[in-house]
């Protein structure tokens, strides 16, 4: 690469800047770079593709699609740009959606090869990737293509997405666990074995105060026979949970301040003792919003305990904490708070048919979307998955696989399926580099043996490949810096 100085870069401190490449005098490089990354992608797909982890050899699957073209080395600058583009579009959006990753490198590839070769300038003028109206066009007639399936077809997909038995064995004895529409977590601590643990509890949107937070530096609060004390207010001062306070820092035990919000004071408090080890108590809130109207009520009938209501003429500060149940575990993170409280079944149940009962008797619609979000905080299962450290070793790509596992058959349920070979024959035959590159990149998922695909994931997949193939379609320039 030639260097040249500008008049700016004779400057004490300025940066020299090399020399512009066209768009035509790179192309063959980036051919070249794709030709390479094709090659690549088709040895993941035939599970012949090793990269070294940690001094560990780690065969690559087609869902690990964002380390592909990240493990391709190249020194030609205009290729690195577009190779950078393409690890961070396929990385993007393989965290929005299971699989999509693996089809958006496979869009990626075919649409740029596509337009570098159709590429024409006439005038000052260059042929373009087609117009919004044309993607669009060809992703709506895909997505009409979608169709629910059944619990039997879902596990095959997974299994055949993954292509990994130790990951396909976790997240399919999950979803055996909880079902379709259960909720599914993975650790990314180890423990002594892989374990997958079912948890019937009950989850609420309740946050832990963020002051409280940016004090302890707390991410998670998990704890065994804790109190909790709701409290439909806010708690103004220390002297009014003073009786509680003492009686939990004496007896050694944890507990949970539920309330609409706290002062400055309190939260200083719980803070300063929570650090210091003498109590260990939680500030949580509901979060604001019409559907948690009733999250207070439902977490008493939970708990097994009343609320403190000024409405009902109660004072906090005639809390007696004797009175006051444990129950069995409460978890609490940044995205909510599960409570396992075994003694309350049968109150929980009953609960649960009064609000069925109230929902069937509701004509307003928006009351019985309310009703039904009640019920899901009221009757959820989870299973947690937690990694054995003998495969710690290659822990970041099984956290990976099981994470698009599990993305996959949430997407599944959601959205449905596509089949590939019907896509392929009902697509239309409109003469269009788009759907040109739409034709081709299912042709490559049926030749893989991808018979049926979430509907979600080759959606958003191509719609991101085409999105990578516009940007780097309107580029005329590659300029680099030192």
């Amino acid at each position: 690469m030639i260097k040249v100085s500008s008049p700016a870069a004779t400057r004490k401190g300025s940066l020299d800047f090399a020399l512009p490449v066209t768009w035509s005098d790179a192309q063959n490089s980036i051919l070249e770079f794709l030709d390479t990354l094709e090659r690549t992608a088709r040895a993941a797909s035939d599970q012949t593709l090793s990269i070294t982890q940690d001094n560990k050899v780690v065969r690559v699957n087609p869902v690990d699609s964002w380390r592909i073209p990240s493990n391709i080395h190249t020194t030609d600058s205009a290729s690195l740009c577009v190779r950078n583009i393409i690890l961070e579009c396929v990385k993007g959006i393989e965290t929005s959606s299971g699989f999509s990753g693996w089809i958006s490198l496979l869009t990626c590839i075919e649409g740029i090869k596509k337009f570098s070769r159709y590429r024409r300038f006439i005038g000052d003028k260059e042929q373009r990737i087609d117009t919004k109206n044309d993607i669009n066009s060809a992703l709506q007639g895909l997505a009409v293509m979608s169709r629910p399936t059944d619990f039997a077809h879902l596990k095959k997909i997974v299994s055949t997405c993954l292509r990994d038995k130790l990951c396909e064995n976790i997240v399919l004895d999950a979803y055996d666990l909880v079902g379709a529409d259960g909720q599914i977590f993975i650790h990314k601590d180890v423990s002594h074995d892989t374990v997958l643990e079912l948890i019937s509890g009950y989850k609420f949107s309740c946050k832990i105060d963020p002051r409280f937070i940016a004090a302890t530096k707390i991410e998670k609060w998990d704890r065994t026979a804790p109190k909790m004390f709701i409290i439909d207010g806010i708690i103004e001062s220390v002297s009014e949970i003073n009786r509680i306070l003492e009686d939990a820092s004496n007896k050694k035990y944890p507990g949970v301040l539920m309330a609409r919000g706290f002062s400055e004071e309190v939260i200083a408090t719980l803070s300063v003792n929570y650090l210091r080890g003498s109590l260990d108590m939680l500030p949580l809130a509901p979060t604001v919003g019409i559907e948690n109207i009733n999250t207070l009520t439902d977490i008493a009938v939970v708990v097994g305990g009343d609320i403190v209501s000024s409405n009902k003429g109660d004072l906090v500060s005639s809390i007696d904490p004797e009175e006051t149940r444990h129950v069995d575990r409460v978890t609490s993170d940044l995205r909510g708070i599960l409570i396992q409280n075994e003694p309350t079944k049968k109150w929980i149940s009953a609960h649960i048919n009064h609000l069925l009962k109230k929902r069937d008797d509701e004509e307003m619609s928006d009351k019985v979307n309310l009703i039904n979000l009640r019920l899901a905080s009221l009757t959820s299962r989870y299973c947690h998955i937690r990694v054995g450290k003998h495969l710690e070793d290659k822990l970041p790509f099984l956290i990976g696989r099981i994470e698009s596992g599990i993305k996959i058959g949430r997407e599944i349920s959601k959205f449905g399926i596509i089949d590939v070979s019907s896509a392929l024959r009902d697509m239309p035959r409109a003469k269009c580099m788009t759907m040109e590159i739409v034709r081709d990149t299912l042709r490559h998922l049926a030749h893989e043996g991808y018979d049926k695909v979430p509907a979600s994931s080759l959606v958003l997949g191509i719609r991101s490949g085409l999105s990578c193939c516009e940007s780097i379609a309107s580029t005329g320039y590659f300029v680099v810096s030192d």
